[in-house]
């Protein structure tokens, strides 16, 4: 089941912000655990690309009498702004967590030491330092 719905959040990744995508389930139960597998797949996703992963929701929905769990891009992240100043509009993006200590690993497997690593994302959290050491 999960490559199933790992296709499908393939299939609303390539959708255009505002389109939606219906998947129909059979009852309400059945409709309730395929939104929360969804929901687990799209924390994953969120993990590896936050931004992408930001934009797709599932929502569990009835219509024409039917249960439905609907796929749907949105065009905005919650992990993008715009900054607007005197000389124009900057696209600002916020690095959640999870892409930080991405970035930080990688760096650390590329074989930069803390302090190149330091001089880039800023001082090290407690909590970010073990990922100097895998």
């Amino acid at each position: 089941m999960r490559n199933l719905i790992i296709k499908w959040l393939h299939e609303a990744l390539a959708l255009k912000p505002g389109e939606e995508l219906y998947l129909p389930v059979d009852t309400k139960a059945a409709q309730k655990q395929l939104h929360k597998d969804f929901k687990k797949e799209i924390e994953i996703l969120k993990e590896i690309d936050p931004l992408e992963g930001s934009r797709i929701h599932a929502i569990p929905t009835y219509k024409d009498n039917r249960f439905w769990l609907m796929l749907k891009k949105h065009e905005t992240s919650p992990l993008v702004a715009f900054k607007r100043g005197n000389d124009g509009t900057e696209r600002v993006t916020v690095a959640s967590g999870a892409e930080r200590k991405r970035r930080i690993r990688l760096m650390a497997e590329d074989g930069m030491g803390k302090e190149e690593i330091e001089a880039i994302e800023g001082k090290l959290e407690e909590n970010e330092l073990y990922l100097l050491h895998r």
